[in-house]
């Protein structure tokens, strides 16, 4: 028999702290580490972007594209090539808005998606009733106005090998355009996506200035995509800590942590890693089997001012 389940949620907040290793995202009861079963993970991206002034569409697509490659990319200090064969390969865009995982269907993709705006509250509105309001509206419907952005992975219980990953990015709706932007809110977030460090962004709507940067954001949430969970202890320059702040961009280039952890579970001309626990300080994995069967799903959130790191568990 199967059945699909929520497991665990990690928030990344806008502040920050120092870490000491990677860590591999785990089954929720099972603690077997997450992976994919092959070295060629397709992703594709809705043409729609984002609303803000300072990305267009093109650019938007270019940024996010850009926080994929990182981790393919990743290199060892002192060496001069890839430690991992690990690849992301993009499929182009869509316009598709629909994420999720179907059993058996042909039409799964690994999609990253912008939704603009919270989902309106309207009991009439038929979305409710099945909790499809994000789908359906393309709006926001993950509960808190403090999240950044959101990475779903569908994975064998049993195993823990990832079967489907979709990124989604809590966007500003277009209102309040000229006001002050706040650090949490229900309009969305403010992302840029300027290649070099600018002035922050004040206002919504402010160009040639850096808010939420999207390459920043992309490059963590791919690391969600890749297996990764946040760091035990948080480092302002590792792509998988906890923390961000506006302005950020030290999370487009991979810490060494970073890169050990790619490459620790898809080592170049290796075998891929598979455990049964991540709680060593190393943040290293032993090699297991699959027990097979249930199908369950991972949510991984990047979240705003104020929260702290917590996981939350829904049937």
């Amino acid at each position: 028999m199967r059945s699909l389940k929520v497991a665990g949620a990690a928030v990344l907040l806008l502040t920050s702290v120092s870490a000491r290793a990677f860590v591999r995202e785990e089954t929720d009861k099972t603690q077997l580490c997450l992976y994919w079963g092959t070295r060629q993970v397709p992703f594709t991206i809705n043409e729609g972007g984002t609303r803000e002034a300072g990305c267009t569409a093109d650019q938007a697509i270019a940024a996010v594209r850009a926080g994929f490659s990182a981790w393919p990319a990743a290199t060892k200090s002192g060496a001069t090539v890839p430690c991992t064969d690990f690849q992301f390969s993009y499929q182009g865009t869509t316009s598709r808005i629909d994420t999720g995982y179907t059993q058996g269907a042909s039409n799964n993709i690994n999609l990253v998606v912008w939704r603009q705006g919270i989902c309106a509250q309207d009991i009439n509105d038929p979305c409710h009733k099945t909790n499809t309001c994000g789908n359906t509206n393309n709006c926001w419907d993950h509960g808190t106005a403090g999240t950044i952005a959101l990475t779903t992975t569908t994975y064998v219980v049993g195993t823990g090998e990832i079967k489907d990953a979709d990124m989604e990015f809590f966007d500003w709706d277009g209102r309040n355009s000229g006001a002050a932007i706040m650090t949490a809110n229900q309009n969305g977030w403010y992302f840029t996506c300027f290649g070099q460090s600018t002035p922050v962004c004040q206002n919504w709507g402010d160009s040639g200035c850096t808010y939420i940067d999207l390459q920043n954001t992309a490059t963590h949430e791919a690391g969600h995509i890749v297996g990764l969970d946040h760091e035990p202890v948080n480092e302002a320059v590792a792509t998988m800590n906890a923390t961000a702040y506006p302005g950020e961009l030290t999370k487009r280039i991979l810490a060494d942590d970073d890169v050990n952890g790619i490459c620790t579970i898809y080592p170049k001309g290796g075998a891929t890693s598979v455990c049964y626990s991540t709680t060593s300080a190393s943040g290293g994995c032993g090699y297991g089997t699959g027990l097979g069967g249930l199908v369950g799903v991972l949510v991984s959130l990047m979240a705003g001012v104020g929260l702290r790191l917590r996981r939350a568990r829904r049937a």
